[in-house]
């Protein structure tokens, strides 16, 4: 069970890999002073054949003996010198090249195991299904067991799969020999013709011991019977909100900002954000899946774009994206940030030539996004942020290379974050809501751990007290209005609306809404409830009197919070507080910082409370 521990960092300016770099520089630095020193040693040597010291040597003969003597001692010691220098120079390089070549091949033997693995249990599967199926139904107390306790089924593969990550990774890392292993027994029962025909459906993609290949290949079949096309007809442009609005930051609060403003995207269909800073770079964020249908709406954020972005396809997502940053100037600095879905586009964009030619794209941050496998340049910085009970980082079946560029944070939720569902059933998909990253991100901004720091000095701009203009573009349609596989099974294929299991009578959403624009000192509020993969709960913007001081406002958002609270149970809750134009929710002592059920008890005790604050 997971025990809330702290984070966990790997890569960047602290990791292996540039430890090995770290490494081959001081064995150049060796082999350089060595070539110094054997320079040294042939100058001194060549004193020896000097036309005044020969010279001397008639006059003084025994006194030159010496010097020659203690000159060709002094020379050879710095010979010798200078050979030991560069033959540890050598040795300190083979050691780093036998490092590498050892990771890559335990690295190769590794992808190699978990191929074996799916595939053998895929060619079995199909028949050891219709085995135990013949076994359940030829016993009647067999029977009996599974009609009384088939329901606790799902919920304790959700909760097993939750206490033990490792089980995911299995999970997820055999998935593609799984899959097609278990196709290619059932083609099998056509005849011989019958694995060529998949084969063919699958556009020659099967069989493949890559992942990405496999990936396409299951695309391949989805698309055959219409499920999973990344179809066009979609446009970009300005959402109808209020017009730019400056953005009140706090310099210790970075990378949980980032997250919780990704919280508030997600609630906004097909939207992406991008914030202008005062130092002329630019802040792109991208939302997470959004429209959760095998067949695609009138959002692109859905599952079509997950399974296109994970075979290696462009995307319509992309091509929105690029399309809302046409207003970005050339050679403007660009990060790039997305939670899910949004940080594979993002890793997707960054590993683009075409892309990173047009801008100039300088970092890149995601959480719970599966992005091992984009190649992205060593030049572009990548903060990546995962939980180990979320499946979702999972996905791509391959670790976060270890690389100066690449840092990734790791964090073991606490057993409260999977019971946010309302029940007493640890879920999964539970740890990749947004407000958990937030959470994960206020963690990395307090941590002093050396990668985390240097990444952080590269970014001034984001430590630096100032205002920040946001723009906002949304996708939107022009027409009427592997991975499901493993996330079905790590969810238990649950679509039970989660907020359904109160312990109360929730105030009915209208009702909250209303009381919200009585509270004193609230001008303007604009809230709706939003539901993600792995996140629902309130979101929105409170719009402040002009006139209020920060203590004042502070207590007037309290209040909202506390009256949502009466709202659906297990909601999480993030709002953007506004004044005079200006985000300031940065700035305001008690709000909350990620707006998940753990901080919200913290602050504001059990729901349903009666819609006032507790005082501080």
């Amino acid at each position: 069970m997971g025990d809330g521990g702290g984070i966990r960092v790997s890569g960047g300016a602290g990791g292996v890999t540039a430890g090995y770099e770290d490494m081959l520089a001081y064995a150049d630095r060796i082999d350089a002073s060595g070539d110094d020193l054997r320079s040294s040693s042939l100058s001194l040597g060549s004193l020896l054949a000097d036309g005044d010291i020969l010279t001397a040597a008639v006059l003084c003969p025994a006194e030159v003996a010496a010097v020659e003597g203690a000159l060709t001692a002094v020379a050879g010691r710095a010979m010798l010198d200078s050979t030991g220098m560069e033959v540890q120079a050598g040795l300190l390089r083979s050691a780093v090249w036998s490092y590498r070549a050892l990771d890559a091949a335990l690295a190769t033997t590794e992808d190699l195991a978990w191929d074996v693995a799916g595939w053998t249990a895929g060619a079995v599967l199909p028949a050891a299904l219709v085995a135990g199926g013949l076994v359940v139904y030829s016993n009647p107390r067999l029977r009996a067991l599974l009609e009384e306790h088939g329901s606790e089924l799902g919920p304790g593969l959700q909760e097993t799969l939750y206490d033990n990550p490792w089980m995911q990774e299995a999970l997820t890392r055999t998935a593609p020999g799984l899959v097609q292993g278990s196709a290619f027994s059932l083609s099998a029962l056509l005849g011989p013709v019958g694995p060529v025909l998949l084969g063919t459906a699958t556009d020659g993609a099967w069989p493949s011991g890559d992942y990405t290949t496999a990936v396409a290949g299951l695309l391949n079949l989805a698309n055959d019977f219409g499920y999973f096309r990344d179809t066009g007809g979609f446009t970009i442009g300005p959402v109808d909100a209020p017009g730019p609005r400056s953005i009140d930051v706090s310099e210790s609060r970075a990378v949980n900002t980032i997250f919780r403003r990704q919280a508030l995207l997600g609630s906004q269909p097909g939207t992406v954000q991008i914030i202008e800073l005062a130092n002329g770079s630019y802040i792109v964020q991208l939302p997470g899946t959004q429209a959760l249908g095998a067949v695609r709406s009138d959002n692109p954020v859905d599952f079509a774009t997950n399974a296109a972005l994970m075979a290696g396809r462009d995307t319509e997502m992309e091509r929105l994206v690029t399309a809302a940053m046409k207003d970005i100037p050339p050679g403007a600095p660009v990060m790039l940030t997305g939670h899910s879905q949004g940080g594979i586009t993002a890793a997707a964009l960054a590993s683009d030539p075409g892309f990173t030619r047009r801008y100039d794209v300088q970092s890149v941050v995601t959480g719970g996004s599966p992005i091992a496998r984009y190649d992205i340049p060593d030049d572009i910085s990548v903060l990546s942020l995962e939980h180990d009970q979320d499946p979702v980082p999972k996905l791509d079946g391959l670790d976060n290379p270890d690389r100066p560029n690449w840092v990734t944070v790791r964090r073991d939720l606490p057993d409260s974050v999977g019971l946010s569902d309302g029940s007493e059933t640890r879920d999964p998909i539970a740890a990749h809501g947004v407000p958990n990253y937030a959470a994960t991100g206020a963690q990395v901004d307090d941590s002093d751990d050396p990668s985390i720091e240097r990444w952080r000095d590269d970014k001034p701009e984001l430590r630096r007290h100032g205002t920040r203009a946001l723009l906002r573009h949304r996708a939107r349609t022009m027409r009427p209005v592997v991975l499901m596989v493993v996330l079905c099974l790590v969810s238990a294929c649950s679509t039970a609306d989660r907020s359904e299991q109160p312990r109360y009578d929730p105030i009915p959403d209208s009702t909250l809404f209303a009381r919200v624009q009585e509270v004193d000192g609230i001008v303007d509020a604009s809230l709706s409830y939003s539901r993600t993969l792995g996140d629902e709960g309130y979101r929105g913007e409170v719009v402040v009197r002009p006139t209020l001081k920060r203590a004042e406002v502070a207590e007037a958002v309290a209040t909202v919070y506390a009256i949502l609270r009466q709202g659906r149970a297990n909601a999480t809750i993030l709002l953007e507080v506004v004044q005079r134009d200006t985000i300031i929710t940065d700035a305001l002592p008690g709000v909350p910082s990620s707006g998940t059920l753990d901080e919200l008890d913290e602050l504001f005790g059990p729901q349903p409370g009666d819609g006032t604050p507790p005082p501080r």
